[in-house]
């Protein structure tokens, strides 16, 4: 009840900031008096959003109720340069704050309905890391707690969704004991690029194959451990528009990924079934993202995973989103879009012999608007339609509403 109270006492103060009079600044409370733009000339630059969600499962998956999750992000970018006369130099800090219940108890899907739900509530430092570029910036060279997803299977046009199969293709996603390095938990890790043109670049990374503690997801761990593995991302892409052609933008990837440790394989064993025979995890993505007109911009992302280990064998997204949708609100972005994950012939095999048999498909579609209230301010009211959650034969298809407020301070 106190909870819902506090939502509802928040809505209301974002109808009071709507009919206030605000400046050009971006963000909530400005420059600070000039305090802000000063920290910037010296080399710090400082960004707090805090984000308010409201998720409920209204009908079909597992049960109808309601989920609150908040998440809170602290970041400090420091330019090298500026502070301290290091040329090419830069680091950045990170505090995540993530609290809430999990939309997936009620809806029973694979892919996850919020991109911030999480399974504990806690606060942690989520990444740090130093970068050094060369070579007149052509080539940096990156160590620390790093989050993949950061820039690697990075889609602009499908970071508007809630899905979390719009961050990190899910046949990624699911991979390693304790997921790969991304959201919420990251692992030490080491990242080459090059960008010898505009157009161009090839980054490689090679990070700690498995994240934080398994017994405990609180806190923060930076975790090294030649027995955990490597897990190495590599991901070319062409840059359309990134210059002086007058281009419409657009950005073109592939990317592969491989763990240099092995995973316990679904369905064969050795020792007449007590010992697992081990197998790889590795897999390909490809993505385009493409702004086809003033406003308008679509995106595809399709990613394959290897089914001996894995319960999910492929990722498939599409979707468009349409920027000033309405003339008097050229801020606002609309969107719809698909995800679908497929299921692995290992994996659908090892849940027959148990008596639990999946499906091969889970689909999601999604449909959300975000609307810029005031600088700073921002609410999306979002609607998901998930097909098979869970691929699993015993739940039905379940519609999931959702509301998220967002201040960026």
């Amino acid at each position: 009840m106190l909870r819902s109270q506090i939502v509802q006492s928040f809505c209301l103060l974002l109808l009071f900031l709507s009919s206030q009079s605000w400046g050009e600044d971006s963000r909530l409370t400005k420059d600070w008096g000039g305090a802000r733009s000063k920290l910037s000339d010296k080399g710090v630059d400082l960004c707090l959003v805090w984000k308010e969600e409201v998720n409920r499962n209204l009908s079909g998956g597992i049960k109808q109720e309601t989920v609150y999750l908040d998440n809170v992000d602290l970041k400090t970018s420091i330019d090298g340069e500026k502070l301290i006369g290091l040329k090419g130099a830069s680091a950045f800090f990170y505090i995540l704050a993530d609290h809430g219940g999990d939309p997936s108890k009620n809806v029973g899907d694979e892919q996850g309905t919020s991109n911030i739900q999480t399974t504990a509530d806690t606060t942690r430092a989520y990444e740090l890391w130093i970068q050094q570029r060369f070579i007149e910036d052509k080539v940096s060279l990156l160590f620390g707690m790093h989050d993949l997803n950061s820039e690697f299977y990075v889609t602009d046009t499908a970071g508007l969704f809630f899905n979390s199969s719009f961050g990190v293709g899910r046949e990624l996603s699911q991979t390693a004991v304790n997921g790969p390095s991304i959201f919420p938990v990251v692992a030490p890790a080491i990242r080459l690029k090059v960008e010898p043109a505009k157009s161009f670049y090839l980054q490689v990374g090679a990070f700690n194959a498995q994240s934080g503690d398994l017994k405990n997801p609180k806190g923060t761990y930076f975790r090294y451990n030649k027995d955990d593995g490597i897990l190495y991302v590599m991901e070319a892409a062409y840059l359309r528009g990134n210059d002086e052609s007058k281009q419409l933008s657009g950005k073109y990837a592939i990317g592969t990924w491989t763990y240099t440790t092995t995973f316990d394989h679904l369905t064969q064993s050795n020792d007449g079934g007590a010992t697992p025979i081990k197998a790889s995890s590795h897999g390909t993505y490809f993505f385009a993202d493409q702004t086809v007109r003033d406003g308008i911009s679509i995106f595809l992302r399709y990613g394959v995973a290897s089914t001996e280990v894995n319960n999910i064998h492929s990722d498939f997204s599409t979707g468009v989103v349409f920027t000033g949708p309405i003339p008097s609100r050229e801020c606002d972005r609309f969107g719809l879009a698909m995800t679908k994950v497929t299921t692995g012939d290992e994996f659908r095999e090892q849940q027959a012999a148990g008596g639990t048999p999946v499906e091969k498909a889970e689909t999601t579609f999604e449909a959300n608007y975000r609307i810029e209230l005031i600088p700073g301010v921002a609410v999306q009211p979002d609607l998901q339609y998930v097909v098979n959650p869970g691929a699993n034969p015993s739940l039905s298809n379940a519609l999931v509403a959702d509301m998220r407020a967002e201040l960026n301070f």
